[in-house]
């Protein structure tokens, strides 16, 4: 039996080819052992590495199942990952130093599969480990088993913004939401959508924001405060400072003073509380006003939201003791009367508030404030200056000819929906001197909904073209050619040399997607160009920033040269980047793809989206319902002029004038032309360091009441970073 074993043995390490080697058993139980796992390695270890190989292939595919760990934090996103600036945008959001958390994973659910760009960045070493790509459709429940949808902290759900029919994406986009929440009710669902009227559909979901909606109030807003969208959007946006620079003015923007500021949130400052400092209250139930006022007293759960540049300073706020407060306090005392110091310097003062009717500003005897007819089916309508007699045909609001026509907004539309451009505009609050009559000019007629939804608001005309071809309105049959404002007739009729403001909107997005993106606004700034105008040009580019400056290699370089040649600006550096240039610096162009990050925001700030809708001046009326009840003055983001006698001041001493004695809160600059920092174009400047002097031409970003109204949050705001010592 031994010579057999040992035959055997022989026989089978021969033809393995594993050799005897200088180690070996001697002993014949040791010899069946190596011969039981030499078998085993043969029969197992094959099918192991196919495994292996099949997982790897099927991963990189997009196959395979995510299986979370029991301390990660997952968030799925699905969507559509086919753009490398995009998909880094949105990892940028949830994993840049500042807020990220080592056990935070992403898996990406999309449908197709990724490209060769794409699958490079996520195999990146930032992002090898904490992101996984899965293909699948979150219609098939077994496509939500494998992004393990039950353990995610958060799904988000993002209509693709380019599809060629935006309506069918939204569907699908509601349709996709249901699924997720049949089969995981209790995980919180984040909508990006691209029409308002989508949300309708998506009551199961915790934040839902129209793409649409966003940017046509950040068009309107930079159309009253220019510069206005361009601030808001950077404070949304995080940056790393540039590491060099040209200009002086783009180390004010670009580098650590300006851009670089973000929104941050804390709980107050104990040596804050009892205090007046124009912020928010708790009452009953928490909501959130921009600076309510000098006379309400900070408490002990209010919550405050910082512009700074980092949590580094706000923490420095939050570390701040009494004896160092006191000491930042005691260097007033000679620039107030002891009455003044005494004001501020008070703890517990007890406020008493008035209770007045909101006052509104007064445009004429025909207008006044009110609701608008809903655009859609449940639409929320924010209050405006309607008029008091509506109009009953369509053929009131559309005009023949407003070529001598001054000072007013063209709005070179296309066939967009502009409700939610047009609200803004005529919003309550606006004054008359920031009131102006708007002109439209438009490639489609205008449908009942829409006739419906416009009609309320005063001074809007829309232009009506020659003769020529039939349109169908919808109560009337006109003969009328349709207007298209890359024709030099429509544009010098719509006004345009009288014009105070232009305002281009995005070409048709089911339109021939062989074009540039931003074909059609090059070829608007090109017929503009040509004629003599004087009118300040803010143009609104859709696309990524990939399609403007080459990041990844791409051969669309030169439509940044277009975009430059066609509005007549001057050149500048392409490793800047879109967002430095002074076209978007002094907010002369919005680019809509900075705004896709915003939803994620609302993960880590559930109040981002309120807050966003609190800066562009949009109220409602329980809103002002609320702030009657309150009684706390309500303050608005707004742009003013310098006040006089402070050119060559600090930016510190312009906030002391205007918070400690007029409760006005400054967050920002709109610096004009200026050979000292060689900016041929204004541009914003975000939060200055308390040592930036002020020059001739600034413009100040203020929150200040403009009515009387009371405000009706309970939430804290607080601007506190650089003026607190």
């Amino acid at each position: 039996m031994h010579v057999i074993i040992l035959l055997f043995y022989f026989v089978f390490i021969t033809i393995s080819t594993v050799g005897y080697g200088d180690i070996y058993p001697e002993s014949t139980e040791g010899k069946v052992v190596v011969v039981i796992i030499i078998i085993l390695v043969l029969i197992i270890l094959p099918s192991l590495i196919s495994e292996t190989l099949e997982t790897f292939f099927e991963k990189q595919a997009g196959g395979g199942t995510y299986h979370p760990r029991r301390r990660d934090k997952l968030i799925v996103i699905c969507g559509k990952f086919d753009n490398t600036a995009r998909v880094l945008d949105i990892l940028n959001v949830f994993f840049h130093k500042e807020s990220s958390q080592q056990n935070l994973r992403l898996v990406l659910l999309g449908k197709g599969s990724l490209t060769r760009e794409v699958k490079a960045l996520l195999n990146t070493p930032s992002f090898k480990d904490r992101v996984a790509y899965l293909m699948g459709s979150p219609m098939n429940e077994e496509a939500l088993k494998r992004a393990a949808i039950r353990s995610a902290e958060a799904v988000f759900m993002l209509s693709d913004q380019r599809a060629s029919n935006p309506v069918i994406e939204d569907e699908n986009n509601s349709l996709r939401t249901w699924s997720i929440h049949l089969y995981s009710p209790d995980v919180p669902i984040y909508t990006y959508n691209i029409y308002p009227s989508t949300r309708i559909f998506q009551r199961a979901v915790k934040e839902t924001i129209s793409s649409l909606e966003t940017q046509q109030s950040l068009l309107a807003y930079g159309c009253i405060y220019p510069g206005a969208a361009t601030f808001i959007t950077n404070l949304l946006q995080h940056t790393q400072p540039i590491n060099a620079y040209s200009l002086p003015w783009e180390a004010q923007y670009g580098l650590d003073d300006g851009r670089g500021n973000e929104i941050y949130t804390a709980k107050v400052n104990p040596i804050f509380i009892g205090r007046p400092f124009a912020i928010v209250s708790w009452k009953n139930t928490s909501r959130i006003v921009l600076n309510p006022g000098m006379e309400y007293c900070l408490k002990e759960n209010d919550q405050c939201f910082y512009i700074c540049q980092g949590p580094q300073e706000m923490e420095a706020v939050a570390n701040l003791t009494s004896d160092q407060f006191n000491k930042s306090m005691d260097r007033f005392k000679a620039k107030y009367t002891s009455a003044e110091f005494d004001l501020l310097n008070a703890k517990n003062q007890r406020v008493q508030h008035s209770y007045n009717n909101p006052k509104y500003p007064e445009i004429r005897d025909d207008i006044c404030v009110g609701v608008p007819y809903p655009p859609y089916l449940h639409a929320k309508t924010p209050l405006c200056h309607v008029v008091k007699k509506e109009r009953k045909s369509c053929s009131e609001i559309i005009g023949a000819d407003f070529e001598n026509k001054k000072g007013h907004i063209l709005i070179c539309a296309g066939n967009m929906n502009i409700f939610n451009l047009i609200s803004t505009l005529r919003s309550a609050h606006i004054t008359s001197e920031e009131y102006r009559d708007i002109v439209v000019l438009r490639s489609k007629e205008l449908s009942a909904d829409e006739f419906n939804s416009l009609r309320s608001f005063p001074d809007i005309h829309f232009i009506q073209v020659c003769p020529f071809h039939r349109v169908l309105c919808w109560d009337k049959s006109y003969n009328v050619e349709q207007g298209s404002s890359r024709q030099h007739k429509d544009l010098v009729r719509a006004g345009v040399v009288g014009a105070e403001k232009i305002l281009i909107l995005k070409g048709d997005p089911t339109s021939n997607t062989e074009e540039y993106i931003d074909s059609s606004t090059i070829k608007y700034l090109s017929n503009l160009s040509t004629i003599s105008i004087t009118s300040q040009l803010i143009q609104a580019i859709c696309g990524d920033l990939s399609r403007k400056f080459v990041f990844s290699g791409i051969v669309e370089e030169r439509n940044v040269r277009l975009i430059q040649i066609a509005s007549s600006t001057s050149d500048v550096s392409d490793e800047l980047g879109l967002a430095h240039m002074p076209i978007y610096a002094g907010g002369r162009t919005l680019i809509f793809s900075l705004l896709d990050s915003i939803i994620f925001h609302a993960y880590y700030n559930e109040a981002i989206l309120s807050l966003i809708r609190q800066f562009l001046g949009i109220r409602y009326k329980h809103d002002f319902d609320d702030m009657r009840l309150i009684g706390i003055s309500s303050c608005y983001f707004c742009l003013d002029p310098l006040p006089e006698g402070f050119i060559d001041k600090s930016w510190l001493d312009l906030y002391q004038e205007l918070a400690f004695r007029n409760g006005v809160i400054p967050v920002g600059i709109l610096r004009a032309p200026n050979p000292k920092f060689g900016n041929q174009l204004p541009f914003v400047f975000t939060n200055p360091v308390p040592s930036v002097l002020l020059q001739p031409g600034d413009q100040i970003y203020v929150l200040r009441s403009k009515v009387l109204l009371s405000p009706f949050s309970t939430i804290a705001y607080s601007y506190l970073c650089g003026y607190v010592y």
